[in-house]
C-alpha cells in the first residue's frame, strides 16, 4: 500500500535530524549551538531595534507633539540646554 505524500513528508522530516547527525556530526553540533543562539540574537535585535534604520541613541522612537501639549511645555529649547561655547 502506498502512503500519501503528506505521510511520507512527515516521516522524512522526523528522520532528517538523525540522518544529518549520522552524516555530518560536527556541522550539526556547531549549528545547533551557535546557529540557534545566533538566530535568537538576530530575532531579539530585530524586535528591539526594528528595521527602519538608525534611530537616536536616547530612545527607540520619535514623539511628535504640538507646542501647546503639556509634555512639550516642560521641554527646554536647545539654546538653553547647550553650553555657550558651542555657539561661537
Amino acid at each position: 500500500m502506498v502512503a500519501s505524500r503528506m505521510i511520507r513528508i512527515g516521516r522524512y522530516l522526523r528522520a532528517l535530524p538523525r540522518e544529518l547527525w549520522n552524516l555530518y556530526p560536527e556541522q550539526v553540533a556547531l549549528f545547533s549551538t551557535f546557529g540557534v543562539a545566533g538566530a535568537v540574537v538576530f530575532v531579539y535585535k530585530v524586535r528591539k531595534y526594528g528595521t527602519e534604520g538608525i534611530q537616536p541613541y536616547y530612545r527607540g522612537h520619535y514623539e511628535v507633539v504640538r507646542p501647546s501639549d503639556p509634555v512639550a511645555l516642560n521641554w527646554r529649547p536647545p539654546e538653553v540646554i547647550l553650553s555657550p561655547f558651542i555657539y561661537r
